[in-house]
């Protein structure tokens, strides 16, 4: 995918007129850190011609609120989300998400979480129901015991058939974090290392954890909020850096070591 294909473009008036914002790359998009013309300011949305692209809408900033799934054009969002967008997400379908159920083993009642913090859970799923969850690679999850992130917490980073007696139909609150992935061949395709927040280094020292991708082995990365990673080209954080802050498909220079960064420093 060029980084030049319009994966979604967003206007600010009905049935595709207004000003006009083109998405090129996948990726979390804060409106108002980097299309401010654009948040709470969004009535129609249109998605690649190639039918491989999924946006979704959130109501509030920081990726939470309600959530609106946009996987076909929309001349005109519905009164949920027109003009009352703040954050958006653009993948391609294929991505996996967290997903809840009600019962153990993965049955029964079923949701979706695209968002990273719900703090009343209840506004997605039932209360006090949840007993069982699937969790993508490079996906950590913290469940609640009560609402707004208080009480007893646990954290998981797999699929998990059943929570356990202590949190089973007990969570009313949770935060997902997505690390940043790095991947061996372009288009998040090839071997791949989840970054959590430190430094890697091809020949790691002081301090700094391996890179065990390999020596200016990364072709691609996903990147989303609350991170960035600062890439450079020689070990031991040498030479000329750069920053990503969103998915880049095909890596145009050469990685030996990185660090990786709250984005919001």
């Amino acid at each position: 995918m060029g980084t030049s294909t319009h994966l979604a473009n967003i206007f600010t008036g009905p049935a595709y007129s207004g000003s006009v914002k083109y998405i090129t790359r996948t990726g979390w998009y804060s409106l108002q850190q980097d299309y401010p013309e654009f948040e709470n300011n969004i009535s129609s949305i249109t998605t690649s011609i190639l039918n491989t692209i999924r946006v979704i809408l959130f109501s509030d900033p920081f990726f939470t609120g309600k959530e609106m799934v946009v996987e076909n054009d929309w001349p005109s969002l519905p009164v949920m989300m027109e003009n009352k967008c703040s954050s958006l997400l653009v993948e391609l379908k294929t991505e996996q998400h967290v997903e809840i159920f009600q019962n153990n083993n993965y049955s029964g009642l079923a949701t979706s979480l695209f968002g990273m913090s719900y703090r009343h859970l209840s506004d997605f799923f039932p209360n006090d129901a949840l007993s069982s969850i699937r969790i993508p690679y490079g996906k950590k999850v913290y469940l609640y015991e009560h609402e707004d992130y208080r009480g007893r917490k646990i954290i998981l980073d797999k699929d998990t058939p059943f929570i356990g007696e202590d949190f089973n139909n007990r969570v009313t609150s949770m935060q997902i974090l997505n690390y940043p992935i790095a991947f061996s061949d372009p288009n998040f395709q090839g071997r791949s290392q989840m970054l959590e927040l430190d430094s890697y280094d091809s020949a790691p020292e002081r301090g700094s954890r391996w890179l065990e991708i390999g020596d200016n082995a990364i072709r691609s990365l996903k990147i989303s909020y609350p991170f960035l990673v600062k890439a450079f080209p020689e070990k031991h954080f040498g030479g000329e850096r750069t920053i990503y802050k969103h998915d880049i498909e095909n890596i145009p220079g050469t990685i030996s070591s990185l660090a990786i960064e709250p984005s919001f420093r």
